[in-house]
């Protein structure tokens, strides 16, 4: 965060609805009830020893810090796993809400993640080609198909119209009303195709 120079910058700087990122944690202040180490050493331990998934909620009023605490977390468990992020308010239309949106938003965020050029410098590439050819097909005739499906730059690789399509229904799936009721009413039936997409992006990165 760049030192404040006018009261603008000030008072943005101390707005309580404005979580801090992980770039922002040298003004994290610690509190001797805060369980957020103790949550750390619990995902370490039961997510790596191959439990069942792992559910963590945290309540609280609106500036609490719920959110500056899950990009702490996040940012002290970068190095064991791989952290995909998923903005409800921001990425979803919050006051229509439906499960399959949180389904869609969770998929667009992963598949966006895997796409970045760090991530994908780590995949076997015979493996990539074959997940890439399968999910850029599942986007364009599932995910998007009762829509008009907005078109990469021609010479885009696979994982490069992937990333671009999550990118475009992060964009438009919570503005446009008509393209998330035609997507969610044609999504409803193939929940269990969705959820085998996540879960085969997931195994790979």
């Amino acid at each position: 965060m760049q030192k404040a120079s006018t009261l603008v910058g000030v008072l943005r700087a101390f707005d309580p609805r404005r979580p801090l990122s992980a770039d922002e944690m040298e003004f994290y202040i610690d509190r001797p009830s805060n369980p957020s180490r103790r949550m750390a050493t619990y995902l370490r331990e039961v997510a790596l020893a191959g439990n069942q998934p792992v559910k963590l909620l945290f309540t609280g009023h609106g500036g609490s810090g719920k959110s500056t605490e899950l990009n702490r977390l996040a940012k002290e468990l970068k190095d064991k796993f791989f952290i995909v992020r998923l903005d409800v308010q921001t990425s979803l239309s919050v006051p229509d809400l439906h499960y399959v949106d949180i389904l869609l938003g969770l998929a667009a965020s992963l598949f966006n993640r895997a796409t970045e050029e760090d991530v994908l410098a780590k995949a076997p590439p015979q493996i990539a080609k074959e997940l890439w050819e399968d999910v850029a097909v599942f986007f364009e005739r599932t995910i998007f198909g009762p829509t008009r499906l907005p078109q990469p730059p021609l010479n885009a690789e696979l994982t490069g119209k992937v990333h671009f399509w999550a990118l475009e229904f992060g964009a438009t799936f919570s503005t446009d009303a008509d393209t998330r009721a035609k997507i969610r009413q044609h999504m409803e039936g193939r929940v269990a195709e969705l959820v085998d997409r996540i879960n085969l992006v997931a195994q790979q990165v």
